[in-house]
């Protein structure tokens, strides 16, 4: 039989019944601060609980945390920069250290007075819906006229949707943008 507390986990090995193994360790010297076994099959829900138990175990508040990609969920980092805690983690897109499009998102402006993007060509995104099935909710943001992209010199480049491009921005993109900064991690 298969321990009912354990769940799937992928590793090079292929798909078998496990747990992940979660630690805490201090930037100077490595030595393991904090550890748990936990029954999920990814790091993205575990970077508070882990810094709240070391903080705890410690009985005082680390100054900086620092993990990978891996824990690179918002909701969680938000949880950790609402404690004062200077947060270092790599976005997945980061990680993955693809070189950067020249119609990628960060090459729109946000306009927070207006809450749309502008596009590099000049052009309003105009914001068009919340999607609330997500846990942290996504805003879409659409050219308001088509036709706009359809004569653009880069359509098929930006975007090759008849539609006109999109662009997703999370509820608490600031935050997100806020960690990514080398400046905070200064």
């Amino acid at each position: 039989t298969t321990d009912p507390d354990c769940t799937r986990i992928n590793s090079l090995a292929g798909t078998h019944a496990g747990y992940s193994v979660q630690s805490v360790v201090d930037e100077k010297h490595g030595l393991i601060l904090s550890a748990d076994v936990v029954s999920e099959n990814n790091d993205l829900n575990q970077f508070s609980r882990q810094i709240n138990q070391a903080n705890a175990l410690l009985e005082h508040k680390c100054q900086v945390a620092c993990a990978d990609s891996g824990y690179a969920s918002t909701a969680e980092l938000a949880k950790i920069d609402q404690q004062g805690i200077k947060v270092v983690v790599p976005s997945q897109r980061q990680a993955s250290e693809k070189t950067p499009s020249p119609f990628a998102k960060d090459q729109f402006t946000y306009d927070s007075i207006h809450d749309c993007y502008i596009c590099p060509e000049g052009h309003p995104l105009t914001f068009s819906s919340l999607n609330k099935k997500k846990k942290n909710g996504h805003k879409h943001y659409l050219i308001s006229a088509k036709k706009t992209c359809l004569a653009c010199p880069h359509y098929g480049v930006c975007t090759s949707s008849q539609q006109g491009r999109k662009v997703i921005r999370l509820v608490n993109e600031e935050l997100k943008r806020k960690v990514r900064s080398p400046v905070f991690r200064t």
